[in-house]
């Protein structure tokens, strides 16, 4: 059983906080079950396919990503299924996750605009930054913790500017309000400059917040970043851990002692499948060794 647990974490089959044993494997044989069937695993349970199917991802497209994802995450994604489409793809929309229900259980779905075949989007981003992004929403699709997960998907980006700010804003509708206020502020600058001023001052308020929740985020990481490293003494393994916590618990490790977290440890894998796996990939050797 420790075993297979391990394997499949190495897959990023990971365990949601509230996910139990059996949803867990039942998700893991539908993902793999996605993949082998295509649009016959919808056909089959006479459910309708949300976009169009019959261009599957190759393989030997998604090397550069899975080296990555092993190398910041300690997983590989092999399991994943996408498809290139245009359907249903907004004009300036790249790619759209879908996480489809089937028999109570969250299986992710990537769909990719057919312009990135040729490796990149309007030669803004890559194929293989979207993927590794897509796969890191992927392997927490059980998880609801919204604080941190942008910022391990935009950790994936080989672009240094969206690796420090694409978690910038913590929804589309804060970043579509910001653009509104922005640009209709220039826009009225001209002829009504109080219209412009009032506008702009909106903008550059929400942007400060913004500025600020990302500072004060990025110092609680890396805070639980620099504890988890004092237990390991690995640059691998603490940001590995970190992927597989819930919001609550990167805030709190950022403020516990090295004693602390290994308790939490070592009570937590008696009673969670989660923090069974973290435990027995991260922790077991660093506590029998010491």
């Amino acid at each position: 059983m420790k075993e297979k647990l391990l394997e499949l974490n190495k897959e990023g089959f990971i365990p949601g906080p509230t996910e139990t044993e059996d949803l867990f494997f039942k998700r893991v044989n539908l993902t793999k079950e996605l993949l082998k069937e295509k649009k016959n695993f919808f056909e089959k349970r006479k459910k309708n396919i949300p976009f169009n199917m019959e261009d599957h991802l190759k393989k030997p497209d998604v090397n550069w990503v899975k080296a990555t994802l092993l190398n910041l995450f300690d997983f590989s994604g092999n399991h994943f299924s996408a498809f290139f489409s245009n359907e249903k793809l907004k004009i300036f929309q790249g790619a759209a996750s879908w996480i489809v229900d089937i028999e109570n259980v969250n299986i992710p779905l990537l769909q990719i605009r057919k312009g990135f075949k040729k490796g990149s989007f309007l030669k803004i981003y890559d194929l293989s930054d979207v993927i590794a992004h897509e796969l890191v929403h992927f392997a927490r699709v059980a998880f609801d913790e919204p604080i941190y997960e942008e910022f391990f998907a935009y950790l994936t980006s080989t672009n240094i500017i969206r690796k420090i700010f694409g978690p910038l804003f913590s929804s589309y509708k804060i970043f579509y309000l910001f653009l509104f206020f922005f640009f209709f502020g220039l826009l009225f600058h001209p002829a009504f400059p109080f219209i412009s001023i009032v506008f702009s001052t909106v903008s550059f308020t929400i942007l400060s917040i913004a500025l600020f929740k990302l500072f004060f985020r990025k110092t609680i990481f890396h805070r639980c970043y620099k504890k988890l490293f004092s237990i390991f003494k690995n640059k691998k393994k603490p940001l590995a851990v970190m992927f597989r916590l819930k919001d609550k618990e990167i805030k709190n490790f950022a403020k516990m002692s090295k004693k602390e977290i290994i308790k939490y440890a070592q009570e937590k894998k008696e009673k969670n499948l989660r923090w069974k796996i973290i435990y027995f990939a991260y922790f077991e050797d660093i506590i029998s060794s010491s």
